[in-house]
């Protein structure tokens, strides 16, 4: 038996296995890399897109907000009027607060229906620092300057359309005092807003008519509170 022919062959196909083996290790691994660098170019796609339609959503539901809110007074004064009760102190709070529930219902809709959107910068903010929801820094950049623009998009809307004898009563926040005591207030009260909003959302009832009945009342309290100081805004957009 020729050994000398034997073992150097068989030494030859091993290697050869090995090689294969070898090569076939370093396409998978290539291909592994090349698939995640996919995947990472998709999720940065996704985010991206994301971001743009939160922001959109955010311009349009803003949009809204500020132009149904700004008449909250006027709704107000119309049905106490109607009814009878504009000389009453707290019959029109109750009014007021029946509308921003009506509000706060609607526009829970609405935002649910644009993928999460939302008109208040601060709610935003509050969610995102604490962790709750997908928002990044990127939709975050993108999310405030769209609240912005919705906000005065809206402004500019509601004043063109209501007649002229009724502006006077279309509401918004405005500086009653000086500016220093004003950014108390109005940090104070937005602090106060946002963790109660969170309480509620987070540790609230699990009825979601309930909840939005809780924000509503806490709203109008914090709004009557501040109307001394600010109005107040507790929202950058209203400003």
């Amino acid at each position: 038996m020729n050994v000398d022919g034997v073992f150097p062959s068989a030494f030859d196909q091993i290697d050869r296995q090995s090689k294969d083996i070898c090569s076939a290790h370093i396409f998978t691994w290539k291909d592994n890399n090349e698939e995640e660098k996919r995947s990472d170019i998709r999720y940065q796609i996704s985010e991206e897109m994301g971001a743009i339609k939160a922001a959109v959503g955010d311009t349009v539901l803003t949009f809204l907000w500020i132009s149904c809110a700004s008449t909250l007074g006027l709704a107000t004064s119309f049905i106490a009027n109607a009814v009878g009760i504009q000389d009453l102190p707290w019959p029109p709070l109750f009014i007021t607060t029946a509308l921003v529930f009506v509000l706060v219902f609607v526009f829970t809709f609405l935002g649910d229906a644009l993928g999460g959107a939302s008109f208040n910068p601060t709610g935003t903010a509050s969610f995102y620092a604490a962790g709750l929801g997908a928002d990044t820094l990127l939709s975050m950049a993108l999310r405030f300057p769209a609240q912005a623009l919705g906000a005065v998009g809206g402004v500019l809307a509601i004043n063109e359309v209501m007649p002229q004898q009724y502006k006077h009563m279309l509401g918004g926040p405005s500086l009653k005092v000086d500016v220093h005591t004003g950014a108390i207030a109005e940090g104070v009260l937005t602090f106060i807003i946002s963790f109660l909003v969170l309480v509620i959302i987070l540790k609230g009832p699990r009825s979601p008519v309930l909840k939005m009945l809780l924000l509503s009342v806490v709203t109008v309290t914090l709004v009557v509170s501040g109307s001394v100081y600010t109005g107040p805004s507790m929202n950058p957009a209203n400003l």
